[in-house]
C-alpha cells in the first residue's frame, strides 16, 4: 500500500488502525542481522547509481544535491568522504544553495537513491518488503523534514497529529517498497 500524509490522516481520523514501524539509528547489529537500522540514510551499504559507487544513502543524497546545484567541487569531495557525517557536513557547504530549488527535487533524489540501495542489496530489500503495509516513520527528534520530529517511545508518537515533522524519508521508503513489490510481482516472485 502506498501512503501519503493526507491518506494517513484520513485513516487516523476515520478510526482506522495504523500499524507503524518507527526507526532511528544506523548501527549494524553485532550478530550481522538486518534490522530497521537499514532504513536509515546513514546505514553503511554499497550501491551503484549512474556509474558511481556510494557507501550510504546520505552520500548519494548530498552528492546529488551538490551536482543539482552545480557545485562539482563539493560533489567530488562528497564522493571522497569517508563517513555519512562528513557527507552531511559537506552537503551543508554546497555553494549556490536555494531552499526552494532543493525542495523541488529532494524527494525524487531520495526515492531514486533508495530504490537502487534496496534493489541492489538483497538482505535490505527483503527486510523492507517484510515490513508489509506498516507505516515507516523516522523517529528523529531533531529532523522535521525527513523524520517526524519525535523520538521512539515518546508519548503520543502514534498520533499523527502530534508529529512535528514531514517524515519525507518514511514516505520515500514506503514508495520504494511499493515499487519493489510491483517489480517482484512482475518477475513472479510475489510479495
Amino acid at each position: 500500500m502506498f501512503y501519503t500524509a493526507d491518506s494517513l490522516r484520513r485513516m487516523h481520523q476515520g478510526g482506522e488502525t495504523v500499524d507503524f514501524l518507527f526507526f532511528y539509528g544506523h548501527q549494524l547489529p553485532s550478530d550481522g542481522s538486518t534490522t530497521e537500522s537499514c532504513l536509515s540514510q546513514w546505514y553503511p551499504c554499497i550501491f551503484e547509481a549512474e556509474g558511481i559507487l556510494y557507501q550510504s544513502m546520505e552520500q548519494y543524497m548530498m552528492a546529488q544535491k551538490a551536482a543539482y546545484l552545480g557545485d562539482y567541487r563539493t560533489h567530488a569531495r562528497i564522493l571522497g568522504a569517508c563517513t555519512p557525517g562528513d557527507c552531511k557536513a559537506l552537503g551543508r557547504m554546497v555553494s549556490g544553495f536555494q531552499e526552494e530549488s532543493w525542495r523541488q527535487v529532494r524527494e525524487q533524489i531520495v526515492l531514486c537513491g533508495n530504490f537502487q540501495k534496496f534493489l541492489q542489496n538483497p538482505p535490505l530489500k527483503s527486510f523492507l518488503l517484510q515490513t508489509g503495509d506498516r507505516v515507516l516513520a523516522e523517529a528523529s527528534l531533531y529532523d522535521r523534514i525527513w523524520g517526524i520530529g519525535m523520538s521512539k517511545g515518546q508519548p503520543g508518537i502514534q498520533d499523527l497529529g502530534n508529529w512535528r515533522g514531514l517524515n519525507l524519508l518514511g514516505f520515500a521508503l514506503m514508495q520504494v517498497r511499493t515499487m519493489l513489490r510491483s517489480l517482484a510481482n512482475q518477475e513472479g516472485a510475489g510479495w
